[in-house]
């Protein structure tokens, strides 16, 4: 991550934004008990793996039994965890999960693709960059939670949409060996 921060930096574009000048929220909800809801993926905070943004489990709302209304997100849209922020839980949501319900501890972003991709969102979220700033905004002693206008709030730099390809090509590349080398430890004795 640290070459491709360098990497991107190299692109000259130095000019932060705001990202809420590229993200919106979705602010869609459903009863995850009804109709169609109920059979599709239902994600919390524990099914997303802090910092690698990987779904660990995508179990239906019907077999967690969900009561409670919740978010609804679509392909293309970025979860981020704003409970315990700091834990990194990001998610991109692609093909595999089209359409599904979320723990309202997510904020379901939308990005404006003309300006970002939602993978390289994504990654930009995941960053230590973030979870420093997290840190510092987080309210609430118990269930400490970062509010959404300080989500917005947070300042990226972001090289052409060509330039963020290329990055994610590169970051992609780096999580599928993470994912080799972890399945090749399972499998040692």
């Amino acid at each position: 991550a640290v070459q491709v921060r360098h990497w991107l930096s190299a692109s000259g574009n130095q000019d932060t934004i705001r990202l809420g000048a590229v993200v919106t929220e979705r602010e869609e909800v459903a009863d995850p008990m009804s109709g169609q809801f109920a059979i599709l993926p239902y994600l919390g905070l524990d099914a997303i793996e802090p910092g690698t943004g990987e779904i660990l489990a995508a179990r239906t709302a019907a077999e967690q039994t969900i009561r409670s209304r919740s978010r609804v997100f679509r392909e293309g849209d970025v979860l981020y965890g704003r409970l315990r922020a700091y834990l990194n839980k990001v998610v991109y949501i692609d093909s595999r999960i089209p359409l599904g319900t979320c723990s309202g501890e997510f904020y379901v972003l939308r990005a404006d693709t003309a300006m970002v991709h939602p993978r390289f969102l994504q990654w930009l979220l995941l960053s230590d960059e973030m979870v420093a700033y997290v840190k510092l905004r987080l309210a609430g002693a118990t269930h400490p939670r970062l509010a959404l206008e300080d989500l917005l709030e947070y300042r990226v730099v972001l090289p052409p949409l060509e330039r963020q390809l290329q990055a994610i090509r590169v970051l992609d590349e780096a999580a599928a060996l993470r994912q080799q080398l972890r399945s090749t430890l399972v499998s040692l004795p």
